[in-house]
């Protein structure tokens, strides 16, 4: 395998041109304007080659979302909006009051739902929740037993699930009803 020297010598050569135009440089100016030039240069490449690719993806995110949200919601039918009026404001500061239990102890609530269950000969109507939640099973426990104790509540089911065996975070889907006035 031959070298060409002719191509070392000159790489080496404009190299040299390099250094010595650079000290030209240093030795007209100071070292003051290098410096500020070296720190501005040293600010745009970080800028490009760090905050830039996470800006750029944060704008995409945020188009993403913005277009999730452009599309309507369906209207609701008239059984539904009927059901939405329903819950009367004792309901609602009941399930104000869990929700609050719930943050107090960090747990995070996803997107609940509710259902009225309809009344029998032994029992009014009641108010079902299903929750999902996400947090630690002590939280989760001491949550539940505030929840219990200072709430009419029925907790009718709970399901406890990990992504994976080393995580502490758990799933949890907890099934409620609010019985009212009754303890």
């Amino acid at each position: 395998m031959k070298v060409d020297v002719t191509t070392s010598f000159n790489v080496r050569a404009g190299w040299l041109r390099l250094q010595w135009q650079a000290n030209c440089l240093y030795r007209r100016m100071g070292p003051l304007p290098l410096l500020l030039f070296g720190l501005w240069l040293g600010g745009v490449l970080y800028w490009a080659l760090l905050l830039r690719p996470q800006v750029l993806m944060q704008q995409h995110y945020i188009d993403e979302m913005r277009r999730e949200l452009s599309v309507p919601l369906p209207m609701l039918s008239i059984e539904q909006s009927a059901i939405k009026d329903n819950l009367t404001i004792t309901e609602y500061q009941q399930v104000k009051a869990l929700f609050a239990i719930f943050n107090k102890y960090h747990l995070q609530v996803q997107e609940s739902r509710y259902q009225f269950i309809a009344a029998d000969a032994d029992h009014p109507a009641q108010l079902g929740l299903d929750i999902p939640l996400q947090g630690d099973y002590q939280q989760f426990y001491l949550a539940l037993g505030e929840l219990t104790a200072s709430m009419p509540v029925k907790v009718n089911a709970a399901t406890l699930r990990r992504k994976h065996p080393d995580l502490t975070r758990l799933q949890i889907m907890l099934r409620v009803t609010l019985r009212g006035g009754e303890a």
